[in-house]
């Protein structure tokens, strides 16, 4: 009879969950971002470690522009243990150059024996960058995180971004957005 009882609670604890995220996520496709964001963030709050939810709403944020909203949510998930969300918080971080989070879930990813994805090379090669520029590391998430208010302002989505070197001595931060607009209205910021 326990385990009946179990099974059942077990199925609402799923259903509430899920269904906050589901609702939340069909909000926010119908423009509706304050209670969609209200609602998958509850679900989270019940289910802060399923993976699904974590990553379909931060795709969502991302896919809308919210990039400061999507970086709190990565921030909090970075104490996580579940590899899925683990590497979400890395792909994240490393758009944002941002070597504080990279360095605290990194290691935590390489200890855990999942299969690697395949952007856990730009996360090292991003690490690593840092790493050799270690007295300007800071500055380059300072840029990071003034770039995400940009995209953030136009509510520009993100479709990549990378820390490389020029011809070994220039510093660079590429950051690339999807967007609509022929002229880029952002480009002179």
């Amino acid at each position: 009879m326990k385990s009946i009882e179990s099974f059942v609670k077990r199925r609402n604890y799923l259903n509430v969950y899920q269904g906050l995220s589901i609702e939340g996520l069909a909000k926010l496709v119908l423009g509706e971002i304050d209670e969609g964001c209200s609602l998958c963030e509850r679900g989270l709050r019940i289910a802060p470690n399923d993976p699904v939810s974590f990553c379909n709403y931060t795709i969502a944020l991302r896919n809308l522009g919210l990039h400061a909203r999507q970086y709190v949510m990565i921030q909090k998930a970075s104490d996580s243990l579940n590899p899925t969300i683990l590497a979400e918080v890395a792909t994240i971080s490393a758009y944002w150059v941002d070597i504080d989070l990279l360095e605290k879930v990194m290691p935590m990813l390489t200890a855990m024996e999942v299969p690697r994805p395949e952007d856990m090379g730009k996360w090292y090669d991003t690490l690593n960058y840092l790493h050799t520029q270690k007295d300007h590391a800071q500055e380059l998430k300072t840029i990071g995180r003034l770039m995400m208010n940009v995209a953030e302002k136009y509510r520009a989505r993100l479709a990549g971004a990378h820390a490389f070197y020029v011809m070994s001595e220039l510093d660079t931060l590429f950051v690339e957005v999807k967007t609509d607009d022929p002229v880029a209205s952002f480009a002179d910021e």
